[in-house]
């Protein structure tokens, strides 16, 4: 059953939005993004890490570098 609220949900439709060609649609990918990250459990790390990857790429094609950087950056730090 699908549950628009559940953050597997939220993950896909952002992944879905993500490939539109859209920059609203890539916006509202990103937020769907942080809001997942943010309700994430710590066990869910590697899907974190997918979503941190993903929310670079978008920043980047939105031309947001301060963003796409700031995600880089919580990405090395989690490897060291």
């Amino acid at each position: 059953e699908l549950d628009p609220q559940s953050a597997p949900d939220r993950r896909a439709k952002a992944l879905i939005l993500a490939n539109m060609p859209d920059p609203a649609a890539l916006r509202e990918a990103a937020e769907l993004l942080e809001d997942v990250l943010r309700q994430d459990t710590p066990d869910a790390e590697g899907r974190g890490h997918e979503a941190r990857f993903l929310l670079v790429k978008l920043y980047a094609a939105l031309k947001d570098d301060a963003r796409a950087i700031g995600h880089v950056r919580k990405l090395l730090a989690a490897h060291g």
